[in-house]
């Protein structure tokens, strides 16, 4: 049903659902709201057509590939279960002397770049298959190689099965923080995130979870968790689950795919599955008054509707929605260089550069057709985009996303009904929530609340669902 549109006291037209009867009222918001007021007003959102496309500043996060096996079997993983399946010719365990290789290497490309601040994501497979005494030599070493140069922070991302007193204590003393892959209660979790022998994942993972926010240290540490959305189930017993259990965050990730091999929700669930799915959490999260964790997400898309970039930490998205900074590099367990793991879900051995830390210096990776590809499509919408109401939001999706072997990445996202029908749902939400209850006291007068009504304006009410998916039908043919 289309939006009707109601004028506010100050003459300016925002948007309201016209299937939502009730005021919103929203502490969601007015925290927020407190953000922007406590925030720089010239912290702007980045818009596509202000985008600098020349040049590249360097790479920054760089992938730690410290393990190529997992033991669990996820059925929607990138690594294993998609495309790609060249971890098998990889060793199932980098070696200190390719992480002092690679730590080299990332020292020298920071000083030729002037990076003042580097990351190290642990990955895998699941990283934590290595031994511990890799971790301390691998920061110790990065620690001192870097400490002229650049900050060095670290990140790991695991299934949790493994994580014990032992090993919150290295993440305590190394300063390593961490985010946990959990789908949500067990019989969510379980449909997807299962090991080798089909068996649950979700009791190892729920008592490392209690064990981590049981310890005096780690809470600080622990980033979050990171659920794939799965919308044959019950979104709100999924947030429920999180919000019971006490988890200080959560990132709800569409599923791997691309044009060539789209998410299967697409041809048994419905027109827009995953938005339809998020768009139930959205608004319990956004209405409720009960504490419950940071869906990170939903506060971006807000901020980004405001016209702000609020401060929100976001380690394992990259890029699902807004602008993409392409400063990514993958190291596999062997030394080789690579762009954006997530680019497996293209295809058989789609990253492979023929680049090793072995024998090249991370300079060599801006010789690569592919990693020109990543920096410049990144950067770069889409045709059929350009024009779209939302692309300053949702930029065209993530790279893997948008790929095609007709167009490459020159296409919206596969997810890009989902993106626009939820982005839509929530710029009327926050709008409505805007118009009943106004601008929290003296910040209509500051530079931040004039910001705040220019910025919520600028989107006209998404095209119709239809419509979207004829054109997303044109874009990709």
């Amino acid at each position: 049903m289309p939006n009707r549109i109601e004028r506010t006291d100050n003459n300016r037209m925002l948007p309201v659902d016209s299937n939502t009867s009730s005021t919103v009222h929203s502490q969601v918001l007015k925290d927020i709201m407190a953000e922007v007021r406590a925030s720089d007003s010239n912290a702007l959102t980045e818009r596509w057509a202000d985008r600098d496309l020349e040049g590249h500043a360097g790479f920054a996060l760089f992938v730690v590939k410290v393990a190529s096996r997992c033991n669990l079997n996820c059925k929607y993983c990138y690594m294993y279960n998609l495309s790609d399946k060249s971890f098998r010719s990889q060793p199932k365990l980098m070696t200190d002397g390719t992480a002092r290789l690679l730590i080299h290497r990332v020292r020298d490309h920071a000083y030729e770049h002037g990076i003042p601040d580097v990351s190290f994501l642990f990955h895998g497979g699941e990283p934590l298959l290595a031994h511990p005494s890799f971790y301390r030599h691998f920061v110790g070493l990065a620690n001192a190689e870097l400490q002229s140069i650049a900050t060095a922070n670290f990140y790991i991302q695991t299934n949790a099965t493994q994580i014990d007193r032992d090993w919150i204590r290295l993440f305590c003393d190394l300063g390593i923080r961490f985010g946990i892959s959990l789908d949500g209660p067990a019989d969510v979790n379980d449909i997807n995130r299962v090991d080798h022998q089909g068996q649950s994942s979700y009791g190892r993972v729920r008592q490392a979870i209690d064990l981590v926010l049981s310890d005096r240290n780690a809470p600080s540490l622990f980033t979050g968790v990171y659920t794939v959305v799965n919308p044959r189930t019950d979104p709100l017993e999924v947030y429920d689950h999180f919000r019971q259990i006490g988890v200080p965050a959560v990132d709800f990730l569409l599923p791997d795919g691309s044009h060539d091999l789209p998410p299967d929700a697409y041809t048994s669930v419905g027109l827009t599955p995953y938005s339809d799915w998020l768009k139930a959490v959205f608004d319990e999260w956004f209405t409720s008054h009960r504490s419950g964790p940071d869906l990170r997400m939903f506060r971006r898309v807000i901020g980004d509707l405001l016209g702000i970039r609020l401060p929100v930490y976001n380690m394992h998205m990259m890029g699902h929605i807004g602008p993409h900074n392409p400063n990514i590099l993958v190291f596999e367990t062997d030394g080789g260089i690579e762009p954006l793991d997530v680019l497996k879900a293209c295809g058989s051995e789609f990253t492979k550069l023929g680049l090793n830390v072995h024998r090249n210096d991370i300079e060599s990776a801006y010789n690569s057709r592919l990693i020109d590809e990543y920096i410049t499509e990144s950067r770069r919408l889409p045709t059929g985009c350009q024009q779209c109401e939302v692309r300053d939001i949702c930029g065209g999706g993530t790279l893997p996303h948008r790929f095609g072997n007709n167009r490459r990445f020159d296409n919206p996202s596969v997810h890009c009904a989902d993106l626009l029908d939820l982005i839509a749902h929530i710029r009327s939400r926050v709008s409505e929530a805007l118009l009943h209850e106004q601008l929290p006291p003296g910040i209509a007068d500051e530079p931040v609340g004039r910001l705040i009504n220019d910025q919520i304006t600028l989107h006209s009410p998404a095209r119709p669902l239809r419509e979207t998916k004829r054109h997303l039908s044109e874009a990709v043919s």
